[in-house]
C-alpha cells in the first residue's frame, strides 16, 4: 500500500497528491489541511500548519526515538 494518495482539492477541485499519514506526526494538521492545494491555502492556514508540524517534530525529537541520541 502506498503512503501517497491522489485527491482533489476541496476548494478548487485541482488534482493533488497527499500523504496517507503525517510524516512529522502532525495528524491534526494533516487531517485539517489534507488535499488543499498550494494555490488555495491561505497564508494564515499555511502558518498554522507549519507551526503544528514544527511542534510535532520538536515533540518527537525529545522522545526515545530521537535520532539525536545516535549522533
Amino acid at each position: 500500500m502506498s503512503n501517497i494518495k491522489k485527491v482533489n482539492c476541496p476548494r478548487c477541485n485541482k488534482e493533488v497528491f497527499t500523504v496517507v499519514r503525517s510524516l512529522t506526526g502532525a495528524e491534526s494538521a494533516r487531517s485539517k489541511y489534507q488535499g488543499i492545494c498550494n494555490q488555495c491555502i491561505t497564508p494564515e492556514e499555511n502558518k498554522e500548519m507549519m507551526s503544528e508540524q514544527a511542534k510535532a517534530i520538536i515533540n518527537y525529537g525529545g522522545g526515545s526515538h530521537s535520532p539525536a541520541g545516535r549522533w
